[in-house]
Parts: C-alpha cells; structure tokens; sequence
C-alpha cells in the first residue's frame, strides 16, 4: 500500500469497498437500521470509570474519518440518530463522567489533508502522532503524559518520510515481515 502511495501520493479509500460507497448505499456497518447498544456502551464507560478508579489516565480516542465519509455523514438522513449518538451523544455521556474524550474528526480538523488517511476510517501512524501531541500538549500539569519529550515527537512528525508512515517500506522489510 505505501509503495503504491509513493508511485501515486494521493488520497484513495483502500477499503473494499470504499467507505463512503458503503454509507451510500446504507451496508456493511452503515446498513439500516442502524441502531446504538446501549448496553455496550454503559459497558464501555464502567470499564473507562474502573481504569479511572484505580489512578489510570483515561482517554477516549474516537477515530476519525475522511473528510468525504465526515461530510456524507452529516449529510445522511439514514444515518442521523445513529451519527448523532457517535459524534456527539456517546463523547457528551463520557465527558460527563469525567473521561476526556478526542472527539470525531476529519483531518482538516489539525490542519492536516485526507493525505493522512489510510482510507475512510482508519487514520495513519504520522495523524496519530499529531493527535497524540496534541493530547499532550493539553493535558492537566499532574498528567503522567507532561514526561514525554514533545519536541522529539514534534520532530519526529516533521521528518516522516510521506503522511501515512514514518518510515518508507523497502522491498527487503517487507519480505521480512511478511514472513512473521
């Protein structure tokens, strides 16, 4: 996929089929109707509060999207309660609780380009730095998150080799890691 990336540096949804194909045509996870667990999710927010409980930072990150799959959402009459509930209701009930939530987002969001996403839904490793940067950057002076080394991440960020990855596949690292 990088290799590809490097012979064509555009942004393509390498998901089969693409994400925003399947919000069009409601399936896969967009299938109607869609409905939210409620269950599940007060699962997830005792376990978040348990890990709180016993002095674990918590965080909840929820990833975020390309910019087309963000827009078509928004615009989905389909899919409105249940994209209301995951970007606003479900962060809005764990805030409340006292867990510090990264919302949705789309790239532009930290001045970034859908160039950052691997495809619809699942973000690189160089997005994921700036959110984590930014986590940091924000976070309370008690935080166990103020010991790491900001200008070495910020570094680190401004020398990826391309948006998606840090480090540039070669042809002899992909054998070997395909042989794991």
């Amino acid at each position: 996929m990088l290799l590809e990336y490097l012979k064509d540096p555009r942004y393509v949804d390498r998901e089969d089929p693409p994400v925003i194909d399947r919000i069009h045509r409601l399936s896969r996870q967009f299938t109607i109707p869609v409905i939210v667990d409620n269950k599940r999710a007060q699962l997830i927010l005792k376990s978040l509060q348990m890990m709180q409980d016993v002095g674990i930072e918590v965080y909840a990150f929820m990833p975020p999207l390309s910019s087309e799959v963000f827009k078509a959402l928004n615009e989905s009459v389909e899919l409105s309660k249940w994209w209301q509930y995951y970007k606003n209701d479900f962060p809005n009930l764990l805030i409340k609780h006292g867990i510090k939530v990264i919302t949705v987002a789309e790239p532009t969001h930290l001045g970034l380009s859908d160039l950052y996403m691997i495809d619809g839904f699942h973000s690189s490793e160089v997005y994921i730095a700036h959110v984590v940067r930014s986590i940091i950057e924000n976070a309370p002076s008690s935080s166990y998150l103020k010991g790491v080394d900001v200008e070495k991440l910020s570094t680190r960020i401004k020398t990826a080799s391309i948006p998606l990855a840090f480090e540039i596949p070669t042809k002899k690292n992909n054998v070997a890691s395909s042989k794991k």
